[in-house]
């Protein structure tokens, strides 16, 4: 059965600032400077996760087995769970990489004393 979904330009561009945000946070990092993402993306959950701000939305950039993670600013508490979507699939090799104290916060909570590698980057 085909999925359809549309997007409006609004949200795209929140999503692709998102992105932006992220990719400068990775350059600026004492942990990922110099390194190049193989890969930035969004991953969001919607319905039951939105707010005015807007969705529950997390921005992903992949190198290999580290993960750098970043929330936008308007995500309420309650949408901080955003995090234990993401954190369900990450393997104990792997490095997740944040850059503020709440995310770092809720992915401690959010991955249920799930062993990897957590950072807390500063520039």
């Amino acid at each position: 059965m085909p999925m359809v979904s549309t997007v409006n330009k609004k949200r795209v561009e929140m999503q692709f600032k998102e992105m932006e945000r992220l990719q400068w946070k990775c350059e600026e990092s004492i942990f990922l400077k110099g390194k190049v993402a193989e890969e930035i993306f969004c991953y969001f959950v919607c319905g039951d996760y939105e707010s005015e701000g807007g969705p529950a939305l997390i921005t992903i950039a992949k190198f290999g087995d580290v993960y750098a993670m970043s929330t936008p600013l308007y995500l309420t508490d309650e949408q901080m769970v955003i995090f234990e979507f993401v954190l369900r699939d990450v393997e104990p090799h792997e490095t997740v990489i944040v850059f503020n104290k709440r995310d770092y916060e809720a992915a401690e909570k959010y991955a249920y004393g799930k062993k990897f590698d957590l950072k807390l980057s500063r520039r």
